[in-house]
């Protein structure tokens, strides 16, 4: 493995900004190479991207598409010198070996090469780059072009031109259980596992023992709980869900380089400031904001020097963890938050567990996955339908929709929703609102950030409206009563499009209720748009 070196030192290869962040050949011959190569996970694009490969004949190409930093440049190198020979590859489809060649003319010059010798290519490539290449590259290869467009549209491409996309295997999965990330749970195993191959958990222990760095040491030990890795990964999904931040490779390990070695332990780390973007969302979600009544009993009590004896035991068995220190209460608070499916000591910061819950990751997880096995049986019976019919359509969607139009009404009869004001009358519209299962059955969302709602007013179609986290965790808040403010523009708009679409289709029995001076009268246009009083309801 070549010269000692510390784990500090060795956990530099997860920095973004390392050498080692791209695969290229000349560094297999380095003495952190090895660390690298350890950290490599196999993953279901990878095991398409191979299975490809296998059957690639002469002429053919596939192409591994992605964003960058999502690991497309490992996966090949990783198989580079298995197939080499047999299929040439080119790591990285932006690469030019000129200064006065762009990415346009290195791949115009790679596809003639391949084409004149016939010899099967495999390329890595940048969804954006496709796009590009399909608008300037050169007219002699049409064919691809063709391809890059049909695929970008989702159409049937050219046989002889394969595309494996990181989009189409995401990073990560939702049941009704919850969520979680078979991929960066792989990824937080391999680099804290305590097996003799794992040359950082070697460092980890022959650092310790010298007995320098030790703040590093502990926040190893923290990572490598089951708990902690479980708060973590739910971060990362509530980035990836509220946030709409997509989890690369790249992205990924600087993140944990930035929660190993940044400046504080790991709990303040999480959620400090960084230029790793997945650190960025993070922030948000900073437990030390939370406004419960133990927290805030918690930290009046420590700025008083009132702490219980439990605590200062809790102190004591922290600083055999190698935790030492603490005086903040918000690093207390993010300690607690870190700690919540973890043993330590008395477990003193298990009381604060509850303050901690967040219901609407597994709301919106389990509805997610409802609406995808209802897909997956093309059923409009069922216990998935009773209980999104129940739970969700009715007493979130229609619950909040009403709320919400009605916020600034007088009280209205049941199904009626406010449609405008006339001086000292309110306009009100009767819509019934129906869960369509029969369209749900066949438009299940594939993107973990949405899932469809169709829906029916007054008996005519609407949808389907892509229900994220935020717009869920609006509804659940606008049903327990909260009134939204500007804060919530971006998810208002969605709310409001919803709105006018269920309103237009209800206007279109021409029928409207007006209600002033404690009385409901009912008006309906006829046929010739004259106006008809139909009476007090």
């Amino acid at each position: 493995m070549g010269k000692q070196v510390t784990l500090r030192e060795a956990l530099e290869v997860l920095k973004k900004s390392s050498r080692y962040a791209v695969e290229v050949e000349s560094i297999e011959d380095s003495e952190l190479y090895a660390y690298k190569q350890y950290l490599y996970v196999p993953s279901p694009v990878e095991s398409a991207f191979v299975e490809r490969l296998e059957k690639l004949a002469p002429g053919e190409i596939v192409f591994l598409c992605g964003s960058s930093g999502d690991g497309k440049s490992a996966i090949m190198a990783h198989h580079h010198t298995t197939y080499n020979g047999q299929v040439h590859f080119r790591l990285d489809a932006t690469h030019s070996f000129s200064p006065a060649e762009s990415a346009v003319d290195a791949l115009n010059k790679l596809f003639s090469d391949v084409k004149r010798t016939g010899e099967p290519l495999a390329v890595g490539i940048n969804v954006g780059m496709l796009a590009n290449y399909a608008q300037e590259g050169a007219e002699e290869h049409r064919d691809i072009k063709d391809s890059f467009r049909a695929f970008l549209e989702s159409k049937p491409g050219n046989a002889c031109h394969h595309f494996i996309s990181f989009s189409q295997y995401p990073k990560f999965q939702l049941s009704v259980e919850g969520g979680r990330s078979a991929f960066a749970s792989a990824l937080l195993g391999r680099l804290t596992s305590t097996s003799a191959d794992n040359p950082f958990f070697r460092l980890l222990h022959e650092g310790c023992q010298e007995g320098s760095d030790q703040q590093l040491y502990a926040n190893f030990r923290l990572l490598s709980d089951s708990g902690v890795q479980r708060v973590v990964i739910n971060e990362l999904l509530k980035a990836r869900l509220f946030n709409d931040q997509f989890l690369t490779a790249r992205a990924l390990l600087d993140f944990f380089h930035h929660l190993l070695t940044a400046k504080g332990y790991i709990f303040d780390n999480l959620f400090s400031s960084s230029d790793n973007e997945l650190a960025q969302r993070i922030i948000a979600h900073d437990p030390a904001r939370l406004r419960h009544r133990d927290l805030d009993d918690f930290v009046l009590r420590l700025s008083l020097d009132l702490s219980d004896a439990d605590f200062h035991v809790f102190l004591q068995q922290l600083e055999a963890e190698g935790i030492f220190g603490l005086d903040k209460p918000a690093s207390f608070i993010r300690l607690f938050f870190l700690l919540q499916y973890s043993d330590i000591g008395n477990n003193y910061h298990q009381r604060f567990e509850a303050c901690f819950k967040c219901p609407i990751l597994n709301q919106y997880a389990r509805f997610w996955s409802l609406h995808k096995e209802i897909e997956a049986t093309a059923a409009t019976t069922g216990s998935e339908v009773s209980t999104l019919r129940s739970e969700f359509y009715k007493d979130i969607f229609v619950l909040a929709l009403t709320r919400y139009v009605n916020r600034n009404a007088r009280p209205l009869k049941k199904r009626h929703l406010l449609i405008g004001r006339r001086g000292a009358f309110d306009l009100a519209a009767h819509i019934e609102i129906h869960p369509d299962f029969a369209r749900i059955a066949q438009g299940a969302s594939q993107d973990i950030n949405y899932f469809n709602a169709f829906f029916k007013a007054s008996g005519k179609e609407v949808g389907p409206v892509k229900i994220g986290a935020s717009l869920l965790d609006l509804m659940l808040k606008i049903k327990a009563g909260y009134r939204p403010s500007k804060h919530d523009k971006s998810v208002i708009v969605i709310l409001e499009e919803i709105v006018e679409s269920i309103i237009e289709q209800a206007l279109q029995d021409k029928t409207i209720y007006v209600y002033g001076n404690g009385r409901c009268v009912e008006f309906k246009q006829l046929e010739d748009e004259s106006i008809e009083v139909q009476g007090e309801v």
